[in-house]
């Protein structure tokens, strides 16, 4: 269980001292609607972007997932989101999360994702 703390205080410490390469909600809004542009079959002119975020999504729901492993399928973080939901969903889910939710865009783009996983996938 220590070992499982130490994970968490990491990952926690990870997302919210990122000052060096700070980026909010309202970034990570404009990246994500790119790819979401990509996925109904548009285009965008943020190719980078869509990149970033598809590997800031992937990277937070591999993170979570490697913490509950870790921590015995326990739900330290209280985010269990099914094994088949793809990051083409997750993305989803982050976007609505940040258009509910305007006021939050100024938090970092790792705690909105994780908070937005959160509220569409709690554990039972």
């Amino acid at each position: 269980m220590k070992t499982v703390g130490i994970y968490i205080s990491l990952v926690v410490g990870l997302l919210l001292n990122s000052s060096a390469s700070y980026a909010d909600g309202n970034e990570l809004l404009q990246q994500c609607s790119g790819v979401e542009k990509i996925m109904d079959g548009k285009t965008t002119d943020d190719q980078f972007g869509a990149g970033y975020c598809i590997g800031l999504i992937d990277g937070v729901r591999t993170t979570l997932s490697a913490v509950r492993e870790i921590s015995g399928n326990e739900a330290v973080i209280d985010t269990c989101i099914p094994e088949n939901v793809n990051n083409g969903q997750a993305i989803r889910v982050v976007l609505a999360y940040l258009r509910a939710n305007p006021a939050k865009l100024h938090i970092d783009e790792g705690v909105l994702t994780l908070l937005a996983l959160q509220e569409a996938f709690p554990c039972d």
